[in-house]
């Protein structure tokens, strides 16, 4: 279930209750910012923060991350793709675990083995991954990559080493739709969270529970859904 957290200043944390003296700020987890330790960032500025996750140990409560990654994975698999590499997000944080558990339980429905090649989310990653690829997997066909920094620099690479993208090359699919992702050549399939209005509520959330007293809902994740573009397929969402 989803939880608000309250960091005061001396650290002291406190969740689903009354928030009291606290004065906080947002934090959602969104992916396609570079990689940071959330406590470090509320710890070093010494501020207050509202940090929106499921129970305390699982995975931060962004929109339905496994979901987005069965939808990717199952569109990749329908297009053709054989060999589908996970490409970025760092080992152990609960949102890679999320996003991966989605990918690895449809690769297994359709009897395909899983290529995991973790890394800090950025796009010096994505790029650099091109080319170790096409060297070290060269029968990988396509990525289901962490974010879309990730992907972006992935596609930056591939132009970068020869390496054609979408059909007939290597699929790529990334994760969180930034606006980027519309504007790249190709253009960059992603999973769309709708990132603007997940803070747009969480914005609500808190307001509400500081102003009105109105406690957060056991659970709030906001669906996810799969923009197909040229990097991934012929036809586009648009088209189909």
């Amino acid at each position: 279930m989803a939880v608000g957290c309250w960091y005061n200043r001396e650290g002291k944390e406190s969740c689903n209750g009354d928030p009291g003296p606290y004065d906080p700020i947002g934090s959602s987890g969104n992916s396609s910012i570079p990689d940071y330790d959330d406590e470090e960032a509320i710890e070093e500025p010494a501020v207050p923060a509202f940090h929106s996750q499921r129970d305390p140990g699982e995975a931060p409560g962004e929109p339905r991350a496994e979901a987005g990654s069965r939808l990717a994975t199952e569109h990749l698999i329908a297009e053709g793709a054989q060999r589908i590499a996970f490409v970025g997000g760092m080992e152990g944080r609960m949102v890679t675990e999320e996003r991966l558990a989605g990918y690895r339980a449809t690769l297994a429905g359709a009897g395909l083995a899983p290529l995991v090649l973790p890394g800090r989310s950025g796009r010096s990653m994505g790029r650099a991954m091109a080319r170790r690829l096409a060297e070290d997997h060269p029968e990988v066909d396509a990525a289901l990559c962490f974010n879309d920094q990730v992907a972006l620099g992935l596609l930056s690479g591939c132009a970068e080493i020869g390496r054609p993208v979408g059909p007939g090359g290597l699929r790529i699919v990334g994760f969180d739709d930034i606006e980027d992702c519309a504007q790249s050549w190709p253009p960059l399939s992603s999973v769309r969270c709708d990132i603007a209005g997940f803070g747009q509520a969480v914005a609500a959330t808190i307001l509400a529970w500081v102003e009105d007293g109105v406690t957060p809902p056991a659970e709030d994740r906001p669906a996810v859904d799969l923009v197909i573009r040229a990097s991934s397929a012929a036809q586009p969402s648009e088209e189909r």
